[in-house]
């Protein structure tokens, strides 16, 4: 960490600064938290579930929870596949296991795949993976071409698609017998959120 940078690691770090920072990690959770090591040992049990996108500027932390409080789940767009084995077996230990009681897909501004899709670039060769995996943000894309056309600026369209996007992986997480099974017995709420990697703040998409 300097002046000019917050951050602890760099890409020239070692395994020992890696190691050096986990003592540090501990050691400042044990002063704010004494008990937190102990509770965790015996086990987990999340109050929500947090779908997020895999970038590196946000993730469960910005709702100043500690470890322990929340299951997490990321991905490029945090996207819900139902056709995903890794995605359905997910919600269902988070809902069946766990038994967590909120369900949070939060997705934010400045998105690398949204901003992809936005591009209407083709990456690399016919057959590759990113491209593939982003087809579903280029259909809703495509589908919203009107309505994202009203949006002057990219960074305001890579917003509204990013809200859209929200919006649709709670369309496809309601699809899923186990997840709308504990939302009609109360005992689960779905929340869409979009993190703002230049303010830190969180807004509600759907609620």
């Amino acid at each position: 960490m300097t002046a000019a940078t917050p951050f602890t690691l760099t890409k020239e770090s070692t395994l020992k600064d890696y190691l050096q920072q986990n003592k540090a990690f501990v050691e400042k959770t044990n002063e704010m938290h004494p008990t937190l090591f102990q509770l965790n040992g015996q086990g987990q049990a999340p109050h929500t579930l947090w779908v997020g996108c895999s970038d590196s500027r946000y993730n469960e932390n910005v709702l100043n929870v500690v470890p322990g409080e929340v299951f997490t789940f990321k991905n490029i767009c945090n996207l819900i596949n139902n056709k995903d084995e890794v995605t359905r077996a997910t919600l269902e230990f988070s809902v069946n296991v766990l038994k967590v009681k909120k369900i949070i897909i939060c997705g934010h501004t400045d998105c690398g795949g949204v901003l992809t899709s936005l591009s209407h670039k083709k990456l690399g060769e016919h057959n590759c993976n990113l491209q593939s995996y982003l087809t579903k943000v280029d259909e809703l894309r495509d589908q919203h071409a009107e309505e994202l056309a009203t949006h002057e600026s990219i960074h305001e369209k890579a917003k509204k698609l990013a809200e859209l996007n929200v919006s649709r992986q709670i369309e496809l997480l309601k699809q899923e017998k186990v997840v709308m099974n504990a939302v009609n017995k109360g005992e689960l709420e779905i929340w869409g959120l979009l993190y703002n990697v230049g303010t830190g703040l969180l807004e509600v998409v759907e609620a």
